[in-house]
């Protein structure tokens, strides 16, 4: 893996950081309202940010291509009943002024929470804030393909350039891992695969997965009945990808080959707009991710 590479994979390690130290407070501004993590980091907070437009299944699938839409249909319907999201037949799901209400109590949970954090020193926060920005900006201004569905999508959520450090970084993040999915999405989608198969494929590859069970159990949040996977393991059977049954599979040369294009399309997509840094501006992105991680694991959680 290349310097550039490496960096990656410490913005991923400092995103899920930064989750775990506001996700206490989060769920404590979400508890009083009975929403679970999956409501308030799903759909909540995606319609609370789309504000004046509406929330719909298109718009979630294009962030998640790998879910089953009748499991986001069946959650949206749920909020509407209990009283979050009101639906419009021809344009969606919007909030409620309890749904507002609800969202909002829990962003400004998140944004105190991450203000309360101080992993590295704030002139490094701010020369970091601006170098992921750069790369954001890049990325957005970056020609098709790839898409950029996703990171279009969280760009909604941007607290501006007068919010705290910190509450930059984590958007940036956030818009980073968005491009991040839209340039796997537009290097995976031209083979004709469904996400289901395409995420199976990527178990097999892993080696996290070999039998029918093992994905039922590993891709359980996906909210798919077990004829869709069989259907799934059917796909890659008949591409040559994959061979076995559904006791056991194994991937093939073909298979492999395939995915491994993929992700090196998806490098390809994903690193072209870097070049708008330097390569010392590189390096001390990279350091400044690495100090701001290991900060990070020093600081306690923020409950409230």
């Amino acid at each position: 893996m290349t310097d550039i590479g490496l960096t990656w994979p410490l913005m991923e390690d400092a995103a899920q950081a930064l989750l775990v130290k506001y996700l206490p407070a989060a769920q404590a501004a979400a508890a009083p309202h009975g929403l679970s993590p999956t409501a308030w980091h799903g759909w909540l907070i995606s319609a609370f940010f789309l504000r004046p437009q509406h929330l719909t299944l298109e718009t979630i699938a294009k962030r998640d291509p790998y879910s089953a839409p009748a499991r986001w249909r069946s959650r949206l319907e749920k909020a509407a009943q209990l009283g979050y999201l009101v639906q419009d037949e021809r344009q969606g799901y919007s909030l409620t002024p309890v749904g507002e209400q609800a969202a909002d109590g829990v962003v400004q949970a998140i944004y105190r929470a991450m203000e309360r954090l101080q992993p590295i020193g704030e002139a490094h926060l701010e020369q970091m804030a601006a170098l992921l920005e750069r790369l954001v900006t890049a990325s957005l201004a970056a020609p098709e393909p790839p898409h950029q569905w996703a990171l279009e999508l969280s760009r909604q959520s941007d607290p501006g350039p007068t919010a705290p450090a910190m509450i930059r970084i984590d958007q940036l993040l956030t818009d980073l891992d968005a491009y991040r999915g839209d340039c796997h999405t537009s290097a995976w989608q031209p083979l004709g695969v469904s996400g289901l198969a395409w995420e199976m494929l990527t178990l097999i590859w892993h080696g996290e997965a070999r039998a029918a069970v093992d994905f039922e159990s590993k891709l359980q949040r996906r909210g798919y009945r077990r004829d869709a996977f069989v259907h799934a393991l059917d796909e890659l059977l008949q591409r040559g990808w994959v061979a076995g049954d559904a006791q056991a599979v194994d991937i093939t040369r073909t298979g492999r080959d395939a995915r491994e294009a993929v992700e090196a399309q998806t490098d390809e997509y994903f690193y072209r707009p870097w070049a708008v840094l330097s390569a010392e501006e590189r390096e001390c992105l990279k350091q400044g991710l690495a100090d701001f991680v290991e900060g990070l694991r020093r600081e306690p959680a923020v409950t409230g």
